[in-house]
């Protein structure tokens, strides 16, 4: 068996560092073995330990993941949240939102964490006009479903008061269905155009970007969502070749996603692995959002900021380095 560090928060806080954006990582931790392993991770990314709250009374969070073979694409995880889920209101005022004091942007997610001690976080950095994101990777039945993460009105008060929200496009596809002020059938969302779903999402919610991953590991590229457009930016690198190989292996019959049975000619570049796409992909955009100062509104400045984010899904594809892209311990 093999040990590594990542999870949400870790993955793109990674990202975020390596693309020289000054970062810190909020969390409850132990002083476990898990817990120093997520330490040295930080340390050797450059992801500040600063306000991370370590005790003996708190247990790190851990996924254990079996493997077909070593194969990541044929695993089965099984998610421990440790003292993550521990962090509720009254902890998150405690303990992470005077961070706010210094930090220039505040990013959360949907994931582990219960709804309403994220909406506490994003609510002051509203209050004191920080830029906020915030990933949703879960799907929203799942928040309010089986992980009871809270209920709607928990989950809507999250994404009201970010700034940027973050999502795959199935998530997209609830997220419009349960904000939309017109009545809309959830089939309806499923054949929208993406950059069509992305601005709907972005009218319904109020936020001043909406950033949608499109097509399984981004190989459909991204869509970003302002007040000023809607813009497709499309695949580069790993992700342009992978949807490349798929399609040629559709072209022939092949149902092998590494493009096995692709036309000849047609040169195959195996992925490392998928683990850990989404994050990169916020990390690049969170880069991006911070070096230009805030949310872009010219198609120009959106499609960067787009080809930052891709860019950085591209780099997860062909990294073989676990401590980016694998999800296995941290908030």
């Amino acid at each position: 068996p093999e040990t590594s560090v990542g999870g949400a928060m870790v993955t793109l806080l990674s990202w975020a560092s390596a693309l020289h954006v000054p970062s810190a990582l909020l969390g409850l931790q132990g002083v476990d073995a898990s817990g120093k392993l997520v330490s040295a991770a930080l340390q050797k990314h450059g992801v500040s330990d600063a306000w991370v709250v370590a005790s003996p009374d708190f247990t790190t969070a851990e996924s254990h993941v079996f493997a077909e073979d070593g194969n990541l694409g044929k695993a089965s995880t099984v998610m421990s949240t440790g003292s993550t889920s521990l962090i509720n209101v009254q902890r998150m005022r405690k303990h992470f939102v005077p961070a706010l004091r210094t930090a220039g942007v505040c990013v959360a997610e949907i994931g582990s964490v219960p709804c309403a001690a994220v909406a506490k976080l994003l609510e002051e950095a509203k209050s004191k006009q920080r830029l906020s994101l915030l990933a949703v990777d879960m799907l929203p039945t799942t928040v309010i479903g089986d992980s009871r993460l809270g209920t709607l009105e928990e989950l809507q008060a999250c994404i009201m008061n970010a700034n940027v929200l973050m999502q795959p496009r199935d998530v997209a596809e609830q997220l419009l269905y349960m904000t939309a002020d017109d009545a809309m059938a959830y089939e309806d969302t499923l054949s929208l155009p993406t950059t069509e779903l992305a601005s709907l999402l972005r009218s319904s919610t109020g936020v001043d970007l909406v950033a949608i991953i499109d097509g399984h590991v981004g190989t459909k590229g991204c869509v970003l969502a302002t007040l000023g457009a809607s813009v497709h930016i499309p695949p580069v690198g790993a992700c342009a070749e992978s949807a490349r190989d798929t399609a040629a292996a559709a072209a022939v019959g092949a149902d092998s996603f590494s493009g096995a049975g692709a036309q000849p000619g047609v040169p195959i570049v195996p992925l490392v692995h998928d683990a850990g796409v989404a994050h990169a992909f916020y990390g690049g955009l969170l880069s991006a959002l911070y070096h230009a100062g805030g949310v872009p509104t010219e198609v120009s400045a959106i499609t960067q900021a787009g080809n930052m984010a891709n860019a950085t899904t591209s780099a997860c594809l062909r990294c073989d380095s676990w401590a980016y892209s694998f999800s296995c311990a941290g908030l």
